[in-house]
């Protein structure tokens, strides 16, 4: 068996000096910045020039004050509704863009809630109206018949506020307009903001 040997220390090998008084941080009395973080500056700037610290122009963050309205061109589109009689063609077209949860469709025989093109997590500007819900009977002089959200008619002309939201908070909001406890003429809907 083998004994283990501790290894041997050269009497000759240099300690490192702990401290070493010629790179010892001294503060600069011009901007209380020590000599070593100056030389370090001073070294950054002159490898990365004077530039550093800044992003290249392609990864520069994206402006988070653009309305999204017009990063979507959508201003153009909305152009053709007519907010304050909302019903009919006009009126699916926009719950087409937008979406709605008490409007619903027929898919494979099951009534089905209204899905838009707008992604639901997007935030867009909104404008809350009182409205008035235009509904009308599925199928007309059928006692029993469903009830069809059809439109809006804007009761209020000035705006009661503006907001910029997700889309699925605007839907779930204009849900509540086929709300059988709401008071007729005033329930309250988000319009995209124009």
């Amino acid at each position: 068996m083998a004994k283990a040997t501790a290894p041997v220390k050269n009497e000759n090998e240099q300690k490192p000096d702990v401290k070493n008084e010629t790179t010892a941080p001294v503060k600069n009395e011009n901007n209380g910045v020590d000599n070593a973080d100056e030389n370090k500056l001073l070294e950054e700037e002159s490898i990365l020039g004077p530039e550093a610290g800044k992003l290249p122009a392609e990864k520069q963050p994206e402006a988070k004050n653009l309305p999204p309205n017009e990063k979507h061109n959508l201003i153009e589109y909305l152009s053709q509704f007519d907010y304050k009689n909302l019903k009919g063609d006009q009126f699916k077209k926009y719950v087409a863009l937008v979406g709605d949860r008490s409007c619903k469709q027929i898919v494979d025989g099951k009534e089905m809630a209204i899905v838009g093109e707008l992604k639901e997590n997007d935030e867009y500007d909104f404008v809350l109206y009182k409205t008035k819900p235009i509904i009308q009977d599925r199928y007309v002089g059928v006692e029993g018949s469903p009830k069809d959200f059809v439109g809006l008619t804007i009761v209020d002309d000035t705006p009661q506020h503006t907001t910029r939201i997700p889309v699925k908070v605007a839907l779930m909001h204009n849900a509540q307009i086929m709300n059988a406890h709401s008071r007729a003429g005033h329930g309250k809907y988000y319009l995209l903001k124009k």
